[in-house]
């Protein structure tokens, strides 16, 4: 069974091990043990470089420890063009709410992380989001 991925940005390992939100680091902790075996764990270059610039040795050491134990792979950067043709496209399907632009947008860059797609696939994403057309009802709405 293919598991579905999970992008995991900085916060989810940073609240792991930051006590000054204890609910927060005892939810991120009981998710991790308990659900996180369920999905294939993703994070991105951007992430690695932030965990890398935390200031505290030992605080860094222990994220990516964590990190590297449950990490299912990295994923590729979106290019500035890749970004520019979703960005225009959203603003076509959406001409007069920059509300819905944005969260259209932020939807649609994570599909891109997330999502195993094809070369292909990718083409046709970047043409629809140019067309301003959901994507194959993948959006996280439906459509």
């Amino acid at each position: 069974m293919v598991k579905p991925k999970l992008y995991l940005d900085t916060s989810v390992p940073s609240a792991y091990f930051d006590p000054r939100a204890p609910d927060r680091q005892r939810l991120t902790r009981q998710f991790w043990s308990d659900r996180l075996s369920d999905f294939d764990p993703v994070i991105s270059t951007v992430v690695l470089k932030e965990i890398g610039d935390t200031p505290d040795p030992k605080r860094r050491k222990e994220i990516e420890n964590l990190v590297g134990r449950r990490r299912g792979g990295e994923m590729r950067e979106i290019t500035e063009a890749e970004k520019r043709a979703i960005w225009e496209g959203v603003k076509k399907e959406f001409p007069d709410d920059e509300m819905m632009q944005e969260i259209h947008y932020v939807r649609r860059i994570h599909q891109m992380y997330t999502e195993d797609l094809s070369r292909a696939d990718r083409i046709a994403f970047y043409q629809e989001a140019e067309q301003g057309v959901s994507v194959k009802g993948k959006s996280g709405n439906g459509g």
